[in-house]
């Protein structure tokens, strides 16, 4: 089984049987970082035209199998002696770059998203509506990647940028789990207990007038809106959130914060390189002699890398689930 790629950069084509000219590769995605990104290193004899803003699409595999792990556009190409170094990102810097001063209202939250997606002329993937808010604020403070994450966050939905540059939003149910054995393909991992949990979430919100609907005015009669999930005592996390105002609102939210409170375990995974592995699916890990490291993941990061030295190997983040 031999490790197999293509790169596509603007006009220009690599792939082995046209010449070794791709000397490694390093594509990185991530729910913990904005942008998806791309390290193609090519021999400096490469005779190649490439310009930033160039379109890059990166697939690996084997034996001429390939699936795609990168969309993205160049960001910067570097011109040495011994190498050629081009990197792109995905179309989510434009997340990071962007701010605006915004308010909705009586939208849910995958309106707010989808919006925010056409005003930046990014494709979506999949955008689910999630929790309907009265009103929704957003300002120059933060940019708009902070602020999908920050709903994201209160809706305890996954958001991230699919292979193939396009924006997820929404709950998380993997399509596929891969299963990996240890000492076969699983080559070493770690896994370590999570942060100690909170007993409780409380929210408070906004409006105490929820009872005459919609149309109701806070400043009217004032008077405390929370929302307790969990326990009141012990490790308690409190937040203050303007945007509920009415009780369904903030006991959604409060809800939704406490599902981001129940990680079990991170593990840490290097396994032989496998291209289908992808943000939204699930590891199974099986056959480790300890038996309580074995179990199910979700995937939160993957890390592909192609070099002469270590082959094709990937690296994995994932929490147990």
């Amino acid at each position: 089984m031999s490790p197999d790629y293509s790169v596509t950069i603007g006009e220009n084509y690599f792939e082995p049987r046209l010449g070794y000219s791709v000397l490694s590769m390093d594509v990185r995605t991530s729910l913990e970082v904005p942008v998806n990104y791309c390290r193609v290193v090519l021999e400096p004899q490469v005779q190649a035209l490439i310009n930033r803003e160039d379109d890059v699409v990166v697939k690996l595999g084997y034996n001429n199998q390939l699936q795609t792990v990168f969309t993205g556009k160049v960001h910067k190409v570097c011109y040495g002696v011994t190498e050629i170094i081009v990197e792109a990102m995905g179309s989510f810097k434009a997340l990071v770059n962007a701010r605006f001063h915004m308010l909705y209202e009586k939208r849910y939250s995958g309106q707010m998203v989808m919006d925010l997606v056409g005003k930046l002329c990014l494709q979506p993937d999949i955008i689910e509506n999630g929790i309907r808010f009265l009103s929704y604020a957003m300002s120059k403070g933060l940019n708009v990647w902070d602020h999908i994450s920050e709903l994201a966050w209160k809706n305890a939905f996954d958001f991230y940028a699919t292979v193939y540059d396009k924006l997820f939003f929404g709950d998380y149910n993997p399509k596929l789990i891969h299963g990996f054995n240890y000492g076969v393909d699983l080559l070493c991992f770690q896994e370590c207990e999570p942060m100690p949990q909170v007993d409780g979430v409380i929210v408070y919100g906004e409006s105490p007038a929820d009872c005459f609907g919609e149309c109701a005015v806070g400043w009217f009669k004032k008077k405390e809106l929370k929302a307790v999930v969990g326990s009141s005592v012990g490790t308690v996390f409190k937040h203050v959130d303007p945007s509920t105002r009415n009780t369904t609102e903030t006991t959604e939210v409060a809800k939704n914060i406490m599902k981001g409170f129940s990680k079990k375990a991170i593990g840490q995974f290097k396994v032989v390189g496998r291209a289908t592995l992808k943000l939204g699916d699930a590891i199974n890990v099986m056959k480790v002699p300890k038996t309580n490291l074995n179990g199910t993941y979700k995937i939160t990061g993957i890390h592909n890398k192609l070099n002469s030295s270590v082959g094709y190997i990937t690296d994995i983040t994932g929490e147990k689930l």
